[in-house]
């Protein structure tokens, strides 16, 4: 399984892609938190299962904080009004921003008025920076 300090499962070196712990075996992508469940499982998952971590830490790959769901299940937890995500700004794995940068943004925008012009300068949408700009993200960051 895991080396000790997490860098490695099985002899694969381990990366982070989209906040999961993933590795390469013999060409193939594979995500460890499923194979650290199909281990204990004794059979692999279907491809219809989702492993979903209770705690919302995609790096705890502890097997008491997995949970099976379908596909349907699972995206109606994280859609649901209750479901309430910790992750907000640069701790958001999905996030390609960080909280400075934000606030550069935010003061670009108000001197220049070019919203395409920072969005290109930032390397992401223009609906990123509209965001940012009429406070619908990022409500965080002091303006």
């Amino acid at each position: 399984m895991y080396n000790k300090d997490k860098t490695k499962f099985n002899g694969n070196k381990i990366f982070i892609k989209d906040g999961y712990e993933c590795i390469m075996d013999r060409g193939n992508f594979k995500y460890v938190h499923r194979l650290i469940m199909e281990e204990y499982l004794g059979q692999p998952l279907l491809a219809s299962e989702d492993i979903h971590h209770k705690d919302e830490d995609k790096t705890n790959n502890v097997v008491s904080n997995f949970e099976i769901k379908s596909h349907r299940a699972h995206a109606r937890h994280h859609l649901s009004p209750n479901f309430k995500n910790d992750a907000i700004g640069s701790k958001n794995s999905m996030s390609k921003l960080n909280e400075k940068q934000v606030s550069e943004i935010i003061s670009k925008v108000y001197q220049e008025s070019d919203i395409q012009k920072v969005a290109d300068e930032y390397n992401v949408h223009y609906a990123t920076i509209w965001g940012i700009w009429k406070g619908r993200t990022w409500k965080h960051v002091e303006r």
